[in-house]
């Protein structure tokens, strides 16, 4: 996501004001839960493909080691829930 924003540029000697465009990042609230335990991560992100950044943060951050260990996913709004098997 973006949004269009007055910046100021400068080139040779000169400024002028024109509309750019920025990226747009959100907090994104996650909670592992495993059995009767639950762990809540915050990330901040673009808000896109939210399901695909819980799965490839849970495995470069070593918490799963394979796609199966997720159970199950939900997204609500800004949070999404991830159920593994194990801690």
């Amino acid at each position: 996501m973006s949004e269009k924003v007055a910046v100021f540029k400068y080139s040779e000697d000169l400024v002028t004001k024109e509309e750019d465009e920025i990226a747009v990042e959100e907090p994104l609230k996650m909670t592992v839960r495993y059995g009767d335990k639950e762990r809540t991560i915050y990330i901040i992100r673009t808000p896109t493909h939210d399901t695909e950044l819980a799965v490839g943060f849970l495995y470069t951050q070593g918490i799963v080691g394979k796609v199966d260990e997720i159970k199950r996913i939900d997204i609500k709004g800004e949070e999404i829930t991830v159920w593994i098997d194990h801690p």
